[in-house]
């Protein structure tokens, strides 16, 4: 969801797990910060250089970026404010894979 962002209204009524979202450098260099909300499970990543942000499953050495359709809908919704079966089938609907850099945590 580069270029035309989702207004902030459906941010912004997510529970996040943590106040302080967690940051990651890719393999890429790429910066991230991930946020997931409490209340639905929902993964995002925001591309802390443009502002980007992802629909994404989270897993332990990467985060695997949503298809577009997932990542409008999610972003452009507000909280469902439950877990959802449907967002079962779409974290199946990976298009990328972003690979956590685990040396460049360690510097």
């Amino acid at each position: 969801m580069a270029e035309d962002q989702p207004s902030d209204e459906g941010w912004g009524n997510h529970q996040w797990l943590d106040q302080s979202p967690r940051h990651f450098v890719l393999e890429s260099g790429q910066i991230v910060f991930q946020r997931r909300c409490t209340r639905c499970g929902r993964d995002f990543v925001v591309d802390i250089s443009s502002g980007a942000r992802y629909a994404v499953q989270a897993s332990i050495f990467s985060f695997h970026r949503l298809h577009e359709e997932v990542a409008q809908r999610w972003l452009g919704q507000l909280c469902p404010g439950a877990r959802l079966t449907l967002d079962e089938d779409d974290r199946k609907k990976h298009i990328v894979e972003l690979r956590i850099s685990w040396e460049r945590a360690r510097e």
